[in-house]
């Protein structure tokens, strides 16, 4: 058997093919298992956050600095916990397109039969309504080398697009907090 082989050549292109489709499924399968454990985490810290808030608004006119505190160091948490998710997801998304990308490159390795047809990967069609045209924009922002993520499909995107909307509810969270704690010390609420 040489290298000129076309058989062992396909069989060696579609190995390749696999094992680089393999890893971009397993990129995006670990970014799942990980947005899946933070989102809780930032929520629940948000939510206590606004609860603690309330509460001290509801019940006391005059709260303490000490008060201020804990909510102000849960939102600065969350602010934390949600830049890492957003972290978290570019990172994947980047790893899943290269290894999409690699696997494309692969499959030209195949004979010219609609197999290797079957296996390209087909292009991302849009509607054009708003959020398509976020997840256009976001598509473009998570590419590596200034082209777009074409392989990302819409589920990624729409998680790199929420966990920057958290992000921020996070930071106005701690915002509040920190504003919270200024007005607490200052003996105003």
């Amino acid at each position: 058997m040489t290298i000129s082989d076309p058989n062992q050549r396909d069989n060696d292109a579609l190995e390749l093919f696999k094992f680089f489709e393999s890893k971009g499924f397993q990129d995006k399968q670990q970014m799942m298992t990980l947005v899946t454990w933070l989102a809780p985490v930032v929520f629940a810290l948000i939510a206590y956050c606004w609860s603690q808030f309330a509460a001290a608004v509801i019940s006391s006119p005059s709260t303490h600095f000490v008060s201020g505190l804990m909510p102000l160091a849960a939102g600065l948490a969350a602010v934390f916990v949600s830049w890492y998710a957003k972290y978290v997801i570019r990172e994947f998304a980047v790893h899943a397109e290269l290894n999409y990308r690699k696997a494309d490159r692969s499959s030209a390795f195949l004979s010219q039969d609609k197999f290797a047809e079957l296996l390209k990967f087909p292009p991302q069609t849009d509607a054009g309504t708003w959020l398509d045209q976020r997840i256009q924009n976001e598509r473009k922002r998570l590419g590596p080398d200034g082209r777009p993520a074409d392989h990302i499909g819409r589920v990624f995107l729409v998680l790199s697009l929420g966990a920057r909307r958290v992000l921020w509810l996070s930071v106005l969270t701690a915002i509040v907090g920190g504003a919270w704690v200024i007005l607490s010390f200052g003996g105003r609420t």
